[in-house]
């Protein structure tokens, strides 16, 4: 429990000490890079290679996902 929290403090510093346009930087990466998954997703699903059940999870993964990333942006100001 005790390395739980401890792991949890360190990410959470980690995380104040990126200056806003760094997290903008991010966030802007975190979308470009679930917009290429998803086009790759709706390709490999459209030619069968994808369990629709799989393509439906990594849909919401994704827009839970994409929210946080564009809360970020907005918190840093970047949009």
């Amino acid at each position: 429990m005790r390395i739980r929290w401890c792991g949890i403090t360190v990410l959470g510093l980690a995380a104040c000490g990126h200056s806003p346009a760094d997290q903008v930087k991010q966030a802007r990466t975190k979308l470009r890079s679930w917009d290429a998954t998803m086009e790759l997703l709706e390709r490999e699903r459209a030619s069968g290679a994808v369990p629709e059940q799989f393509a439906e999870q990594v849909r919401r993964a994704s827009d839970q996902e994409r929210r946080k990333a564009e809360a970020q942006l907005r918190k840093a100001g970047g949009q």
